[in-house]
Parts: C-alpha cells; sequence; structure tokens
C-alpha cells in the first residue's frame, strides 16, 4: 500500500499510474479495510474508465461492501454485474454472490431461490458444489431440517470427492439428531471420524455420538464406541481427549470413582493446556461430589 501510493505521489504522469492505483485498492483489500479499500477500487473506477481491471475493480467493491455487512449496497452491484455480457467466470461469481447478499441481509427465500436458478443457469459450473451445499445450509440453519436432509444429499450424490464432504456428513448428523433420529444421526456422524479422520470436525462428531447415546439412555454403548476408536488409533482427536469423554460420560451416570480414573489417564496422556485445565476442573468435582473436600481443593 505504501509503495503503490509513493509511486502515485512520485511520478503523477507515469503510464503505470493507473496499476498503482488499482494496486493500492487492492493492497486496502488484502489488509481487510474494505471501507477504505471500497473508496479506492471506486475512485479508479472514475478515473480509468478505460483500465482492463475496471471489471475486476468492480467486482471487488462489491465484495468490500459484502465484507462490510452492507448488503443494499452489494446485492445491487453483485445483479449489475450478474446480468452484464461480459466473461462467465465474472457472471457466476456475481450470480452466486448476489444470492448470499440477500441471505446475509436477511431474504433468506429470495436467496435460496437465486441460488436454485443459478443452478439452473449455469449448470457446469465451478461453484455449483457450493451452490449446493449452502441451499442446504441455509434451510439447516432455518431449522428445517426435513427440508435440508435431501438438499444436503444431493451434494452426496453429485460431488461426492467434494472437500465439504466432512461438513455435509457433519450436518446430515445434525439434522436426523435435531429430528430425534438418533440412530441415523449417529451413522453420520461415524462416517465423519471413519472416512475424514484428520478433519477438524472429528472432535464434533464425537461429541455428537456421545449425545445421541445419552439420548437414548445407552451411556454403556457411548464407552464402548470411545475404546474402539481409542483401539484404532487412527482418527485426529488426542487419547487425552477420548479419555476425557470417558470421563464425562462416567461422571454423567454418577461412576465418580470411574471419571477419576479416566480423567487422571487423559492427563497421564500430556493433553493439551486447555484440555488439562478441563480434566483437573473436573477431577475436582468429581471428588467433591466424592464427599472428599480436601482432594477436591
Amino acid at each position: 500500500e505504501h509503495a503503490y501510493s509513493e509511486a502515485l505521489r512520485l511520478f503523477p504522469e507515469n503510464q503505470k499510474r493507473a496499476e498503482a492505483a488499482y494496486g493500492v485498492a487492492w493492497s486496502l483489500f488484502e489488509q481487510k479495510k474494505f471501507s477504505s479499500s471500497a473508496g479506492a477500487f471506486d475512485r479508479f473506477q472514475k478515473e480509468y474508465p478505460s483500465s482492463g481491471h475496471l471489471l475486476d475493480a468492480a467486482l471487488r467493491k462489491a465484495d468490500c461492501y459484502f465484507f462490510l455487512g452492507q448488503y443494499d449496497r452489494s446485492s445491487a452491484l453483485y445483479a449489475e454485474l450478474a446480468s452484464t455480457k461480459t466473461d462467465n467466470r465474472t457472471v457466476e461469481y456475481a450470480a452466486f454472490q448476489l444470492a448470499m447478499s440477500y441471505i446475509q441481509r436477511g431474504e433468506s427465500e429470495r436467496g435460496i431461490a437465486q441460488l436454485r436458478e443459478f443452478l439452473l443457469s449455469h449448470p457446469a459450473s465451478i461453484y455449483n458444489e457450493v451452490v449446493q451445499f449452502n441451499i442446504g445450509w441455509e434451510l439447516f440453519s432455518r431449522e428445517q431440517y426435513s427440508l435440508a436432509i435431501p438438499e444436503l444429499q444431493t451434494v452426496m450424490q453429485r460431488y461426492p470427492e467434494s472437500q465439504l464432504m466432512p461438513r455435509v456428513l457433519f450436518n446430515m448428523g445434525d439434522c436426523f439428531y435435531n429430528l430425534k433420529e438418533y440412530d441415523d444421526a449417529r451413522a453420520y456422524y461415524q462416517r465423519v471420524i471413519k472416512e475424514y479422520p484428520q478433519s477438524l470436525l472429528v472432535s464434533d462428531a464425537l461429541n455428537g455420538l456421545q449425545f445421541t447415546f445419552e439420548r437414548q439412555g445407552r451411556p454403556a454403548s457411548g464407552l464402548a464406541e470411545i475404546d474402539t476408536l481409542l483401539a484404532t488409533k487412527a482418527i485426529q482427536a488426542p487419547t487425552g481427549e477420548l479419555l476425557m469423554r470417558k470421563g464425562d460420560i462416567l461422571f454423567g451416570q454418577g461412576d465418580f470413582a470411574g471419571a477419576i480414573r479416566e480423567y487422571q489417564r487423559a492427563l497421564a496422556a500430556r493433553p493439551a493446556r486447555a484440555a488439562a485445565a478441563k480434566a483437573l476442573h473436573q477431577l475436582g468435582r468429581s471428588y467433591e461430589l466424592q464427599n472428599n473436600p480436601q482432594r477436591a481443593i
């Protein structure tokens, strides 16, 4: 930003002045200074109307307003760009962002309709898997779980190699969980753990597994599931975290001696600092409920 600004100040007649002005706007954008960046892109459009970067500047200005939460302004710009006869990639991106602007400003139905229209208008777009996922995600966010499930299943069927698959499977689990269909929910949580063992969602999927067993009054099955996972040693979740979950299940059952054993094993596994703090806290609570205040303290 500083270098481009200096170029503009020192060389007012230089033929690369337009490039420098564009560089200032982009530098501000990359620093997430979106208000200043929007102003810089706007000035660029007015001062260099014949630049080859004009279309990109318009897109980035719309993005600035989107990230600033000014969705009325972003949607107006995206709508204009989506209706222009420019390259397909620009039109597709603007059309997708227009839908997301509607959703972000609270016009959920209009946003979903725009996403569905996108799939019809751009059947070969690189954005289609993200568009399809967002239809499911928006319905999920509105707690319309029965409607979200077939939309997420469509992602699974059409884009089985998508990088979104761990998230799709996890959301499927959450849909069934909220519908109180715990066996189906558990099947999807298990798929996250087994098919994507390195995913950051494994920890959340473990939570889901634990909660489904608890809702069904089957804590022993939850313990057995964790023991199986401990034996495989194939998932991202550290041993200490799994032992903590065993401790929590036993704690919830009132088996404080068993919980103490698992929390101590979790500490012996040298977990991360936050996990160690939780284990110590839970140990204290367990000793307290065993009427051992000195150890609890």
